[in-house]
């Protein structure tokens, strides 16, 4: 778990360090993607291409579940200017990611597994005052639950950024 975080602070301070003084070039935050969540960072390429990682190292107990995820968005910047230094940037996105789990048992028996999930799907960010984004999404994923198949359908998310500039 601290190994994690550690790399994910890392990663985080290199594309800070590299961010060019770009309106919303890198962000971190909190992801939610039904049924997923976790810790976020984003990286705009370009203006309207922007990458981004999810990482949700969480457990309880004897058991543990894990997600990583890599997300690309194409974001249309600015698309409508609220005023008052609130803009609504819509976006289209597609994600794939790697579910693990481990559940100790009574008796010394453990089981683990890893399966990969997708989705896709369109939505839009609120930027307040270029730095504080809140956007909320819509789209269709399968999320693996077993070697054999998984979840498909409707999936929704939400998720709130601190930009850097």
């Amino acid at each position: 778990m601290r190994k994690i975080a550690l790399l994910t602070v890392i990663i985080c301070a290199t594309f800070a360090v590299k961010a060019q003084d770009v309106n919303r070039n890198f962000g971190v935050g909190l992801q939610s993607s039904f049924p997923t969540f976790g810790l976020s960072a984003k990286y705009a390429i370009t203006d309207q291409s922007v990458v981004q990682a999810i990482v949700s190292p969480f457990g309880i107990g004897t058991w543990n579940r894990n997600y990583f995820a890599g997300r690309y968005l194409h974001r249309w910047l600015d698309a409508a200017d609220l005023g008052g230094g609130i803009s609504l940037d819509p976006y289209a996105f597609g994600a794939i990611g790697l579910v693990t789990y481990k559940y100790d048992y009574w008796g010394g028996y453990r089981e683990s597994d890893s399966f990969v999930s997708f989705s896709f799907g369109g939505g839009a960010e609120v930027v307040l005052e270029k730095h504080f984004g809140i956007s909320a999404e819509i789209g269709l994923g399968q999320f693996g639950v077993s070697r054999t198949g998984g979840l498909f359908g409707l999936v929704g998310g939400i998720g709130l950024h601190y930009y850097f500039k």
